[in-house]
């Protein structure tokens, strides 16, 4: 299951985002994806889709990984550096 989770993801990323003149904006990204969602995430900061979206809430599973602390501070620090105020974590 969780392969064919990274494989959505990654045509979402392709499909969905590759082309500004297809996606205006996008209001709500909602995920719970369990095990791919440090990897989604510093893929949409990284690529800039943040800025295409209003609203991007997560539940992280940092719980499932041995350095999910680390990651979860990595992440939080990429936000922070970023000035990114729409990305919410651990939505539940």
């Amino acid at each position: 299951m969780a392969e064919n989770l990274r494989s959505r993801s990654a045509r979402f990323d392709r499909d969905s985002f590759a082309n500004p003149r297809k996606t205006l904006r996008i209001y709500l990204l909602k995920f719970d994806v369990e095990e791919v969602e440090f990897g989604i995430l510093n893929k949409i900061i990284a690529q800039k889709f943040w800025q295409r979206i209003d609203y991007i809430v997560c539940e992280t599973h940092k719980r499932f990984f041995a350095d999910g602390k680390e990651k979860m501070q990595n992440l939080k620090a990429k936000i922070e550096e970023n000035n990114i105020g729409n990305i919410l974590l651990d939505w539940i």
